[in-house]
């Protein structure tokens, strides 16, 4: 279930993270003739060398032109040439300057544009980027130079014959170069970082002159894959189940190698239970080139030959039965340092075993191992933002004969819980009210959708029940009444969806709410929860967003506020009250009348 935008998101942030370990490869020159000042013409050439490990055997190599040189050969008053660099000295070429002055994505604003002057000059701030802009824009470069229209560039492919394969680039016009490598499909899952052949002239301060190394080695560096995880489900509820699966390529080590380590691990938080046993429901399938799969084995039928599968321990980045009294390197307390990996379970193959038996199926490789198992949501979700974080990792030695080499690679998922803060208040809107009782249902009318929660320390504080709890979960919320939480009801645990506030006690002296109050928690992107989470659409309730953060206030994540009021039913009239009033009027009326009578009688008397 592998969301698009996150997908794409996350495979730039792996790809970054990758060439940050890998570090970008700047080729060096070689032992070889040093051509000087005069001797250097603005047609001079190079040779560009790309070195690269026995994984590399067949893999393709492409250099791109990216950046020119502009030059000249001055006459000297001795009847010689120098060389003359013409301002600017450095160019790109158009493709690549077409491309800076208009990147952009993911709705991001890159300062490519910034790198590129007036007749494609290579600005200054250009040759100052470092750390992770120089990372990120030479990613980005590999991710689109294959695009590109009217690029000078050259192919070739690793040779297969020797340990340490080369890939020879001649004839090479002097400015630089961009190295991208493309794995063969034996190695289909390697990640390679993408590398930078300089041929271009330095100025010697101490000669005063022009110097041009028309040779350069290159060193391939690769990962031997990207470990990618899924999960069926991130937002979720205490007690929920949810079901994990890594995909892991499967590397390749030649024959000889001496190093050949295999593992995949995962290490889940406090908020997430793996059980150590066959209640996880594990299952390790060998998946084939074809799309063919067949089972390796589970948590419960374990193939010792083939793999070992351990719970709760570290990875210290070796195996003690295979070394031959090989000493692995140790801090200074005397602890391995390769890996130190804590981890929930850990799956260590015989790489061996396993390629002998899982190879090959229907003459088709093996390409991934894929592992499913389930987690449960427990009573720590609540805990702190960090507490359903899961981070899966892929160990293996990216040199097959460096027993150093070990490396894991990681990928992680994040889960998602929110919770209710309800606030019940007096008339007012303000002052707390105590002694009401409230059912949280998924449909309003119906008492037996009523959930049940688990009462927590706090006064008015509940979750959802994790496993095996059920059986001590009540329906019935009661407000809190002590001081610091009068009126308050929080609860904890849920998953987005649409749920009911029910009040089934209202406070002594107030009416109780007839209409149950809709509560609706989703999230705004329903697939990718991780980047923009969640946009409450019921008025008053705030705004959760970015993995709950509440806009609104000051108010802690992944928490829904709602204040209900309740209302003292209104104090019908008595005695003094509106009978009175209507009887008064009605003698005064008559005692009006007869005043008028008695007036106009006495006056027709004396007429």
């Amino acid at each position: 279930m592998m969301k698009k935008r996150g997908m794409k998101l996350w495979s730039k942030v792996v790809a970054v993270c990758l060439v940050l370990a890998l570090t970008i490869s700047v080729g060096l020159p070689a032992m070889a003739a040093t051509i000087v000042d005069g001797d250097i013409k603005p047609t001079s050439t190079g040779t560009i060398n790309v070195t690269g490990k026995e994984t590399e055997k067949g893999a393709t190599v492409t250099a791109y032109q990216i950046i020119t040189v502009n030059a000249e050969n001055g006459e000297s008053d001795n009847g010689g040439t120098y060389f003359q660099p013409l301002s600017p000295m450095y160019t790109w070429v158009d493709s690549i300057a077409a491309w800076l002055k208009t990147y952009t994505a993911d709705g991001e604003t890159y300062p490519f544009s910034g790198y590129v002057g007036d007749a494609n000059e290579v600005t200054k701030a250009f040759s100052e980027i470092n750390g992770s802009d120089k990372t990120t824009f030479y990613v980005t470069l590999r991710d689109a130079i294959g695009e590109m229209g009217d690029l000078t560039s050259k192919t070739t492919t690793f040779s297969t014959e020797q340990n340490n394969p080369t890939a020879k680039f001649t004839d090479m016009a002097m400015g630089q170069w961009f190295i991208v490598i493309t794995p063969n499909q034996e190695h289909a899952g390697y990640e390679y970082a993408p590398a930078i052949a300089d041929l271009t002239p330095k100025f010697d301060e101490t000669g005063k002159v022009w110097k041009f190394e028309d040779v350069v080695e290159v060193v391939a560096k690769s990962n031997p894959g990207i470990i990618e995880k899924d999960v069926d489900d991130y937002t979720v509820e205490i007690g929920q189940t949810v079901t994990y699966t890594l995909n892991v390529p499967v590397p390749y080590y030649p024959d000889d190698a001496i190093a050949e380590m295999f593992r995949i691990g995962d290490k889940v938080s406090e908020g997430i239970t793996v059980k150590n046993n066959s209640a996880n429901n594990m299952q390790i399938i060998a998946v084939y080139e074809s799309g063919s799969t067949r089972l390796i084995g589970t948590s419960e039928t374990e193939r010792d030959d083939d793999y070992n599968l351990y719970y709760n321990g570290i990875d210290y980045g070796y195996k003690g039965d295979q070394e031959e009294g090989y000493q692995p390197p140790k801090d200074e307390e005397g602890n391995p340092i390769n890996g130190q990996r804590d981890f929930t379970f850990m799956i260590d193959f015989d790489y061996d075993n396993l390629m002998e038996e899982f190879g090959y199926y229907e003459e088709s490789p093996l390409q991934n191992i894929q592992v499913t198992y389930e987690g449960t949501i427990n009573e720590n979700a609540i805990i702190s933002d960090d507490s359903l974080l899961n981070e899966a990792y892929i160990g293996q030695n990216n040199d097959p004969y460096d027993r150093d080499s070990y490396t894991p690679t990681t990928d992680e998922e994040k889960l998602y819980t929110y919770g209710i803060d309800l606030a019940k208040v007096e008339e007012d809107g303000k002052t707390p009210l105590p002694g009401a009782e409230f059912e949280l249902r998924t449909k309003g009318n119906d008492p037996s959708t009523a959930l049940g929660f688990i009462k927590e320390e706090g006064d008015g504080n509940y979750r959802r029940p994790q496993e095996g709890e059920e059986a001590s979960a009540t329906t019935t919320l009661v407000v809190g009444s002590q001081e610091g939480n009068v009126g308050k009801l929080l609860l904890q645990g849920l998953a987005t969806g649409k749920y009911y506030l029910v009040e089934t006690k209202a406070p002594d002296g107030y009416e109780l709410l007839t209409d149950p109050i809709e509560v609706n928690i989703v999230d705004k992107e329903a697939d990718d929860p991780d980047y923009d989470y969640g946009k409450n659409p019921i008025e008053g309730a705030g705004t959760i967003d970015d993995a709950g953060d509440i806009e609104e206030g000051s108010n802690i994540t992944n928490i829904y506020y709602k204040t209900v009021i309740n209302t003292k039913p209104p104090v019908l009239p008595l005695t003094g009250g509106m009978g009175t009033i209507i009887f008064s009027t009605v003698g005064i009326i008559l005692m009006a009348g007869g005043i008028a009578l008695v007036v106009s009688y006495r006056r027709r008397r004396h007429a």
